[in-house]
């Protein structure tokens, strides 16, 4: 029996709802959700949290973890790093998408730990070419609706620069916690322009 199964066979035999058992373990309803689905591999804290609160015994949800990990386990440490620095390095945008690009060559990461890295470097791709559209057109606008280039005694390129910057910090945080979650389907949901 899977481990998703194994879990949903306890909470029903226990007759509580996903809520109930969130509730009773001190985990997010989502979690609950996406383990008894299948969608992520819980961690091992939310395994003990999980056998405890179910009254199983911990080897009954751990062996089949050990069993399923595999060449195909994702490094969330590399991940997390890479969303760090892309994130970090957005200051000089050029930097946010060549450091990743270059530890993902050095790292020589497995299948699915590169899917999901070529998908965060590629939305720091998009970002970086959005900021660079609103950097070029930010002056043209501002003279056009106030006859003014800058903005107060600010210069308006820096002004949108930095405000390009304080959304990516807010998409990096975003995307620490799903790798936090371990949460692989939200990460392979967003845009690859690097691959597959």
């Amino acid at each position: 029996m899977r481990l998703a199964e194994r879990i949903l066979a306890a909470r029903r035999a226990k007759g509580w709802s996903q809520e109930e058992l969130a509730q009773q373990s001190g985990l997010s309803l989502r979690t609950v959700q996406r383990i008894e689905n299948g969608e992520s591999k819980p961690r091992l804290h939310s395994l003990r949290v999980l056998a405890e609160t179910l009254a199983l015994p911990l080897t009954d949800l751990t062996e089949e973890r050990s069993e399923s990990s595999g060449p195909a386990e994702i490094d969330w440490a590399v991940l997390w790093r890479i969303n760090f620095i892309s994130a970090l390095a957005a200051l000089l945008p050029p930097l946010n998408i060549a450091i990743p690009l270059f530890l993902q060559r050095r790292l020589q990461l497995d299948d699915q730990t590169l899917r999901a890295s070529q998908r965060i470097v590629s939305l720091h791709i998009l970002w970086s070419i959005l900021l660079l559209l609103a950097i070029i057109i930010a002056p043209y606008l501002s003279f056009y609706l106030t006859g003014q280039v800058n903005v107060g005694h600010f210069p308006l390129l820096l002004a949108v620069h930095f405000g390009g910057v304080f959304v990516v910090f807010l998409v990096a945080f975003r995307l620490s916690r799903w790798i936090r979650e371990e949460n692989l389907s939200e990460l392979l949901r967003l845009p690859s322009l690097l691959g597959k």
